[in-house]
């Protein structure tokens, strides 16, 4: 293993890893897609909110 030390500053480090991420988040996204199955519980938005709101009032009416 090299023992390279490299010297930046803070804002080209973040550079450096935004631009690694962004890189690789397609391909993961593409392999996602290939090979695996999506699951999915059936919900669309309507039935997600109306289970949150559910959910909050039971919360609030155990206080």
């Amino acid at each position: 293993m090299d023992n390279t030390v490299i010297v930046t500053t803070p804002a080209q480090l973040q550079t450096i890893i935004s631009e690694a991420v962004n890189a690789i988040l397609p391909k993961l996204a593409d392999f996602r897609r290939k090979n695996e199955p999506v699951e999915t519980d059936g919900m669309n938005v309507e039935d997600r909110r109306a289970a949150a709101a559910l959910r909050l009032a039971e919360s609030a009416n155990r206080k």
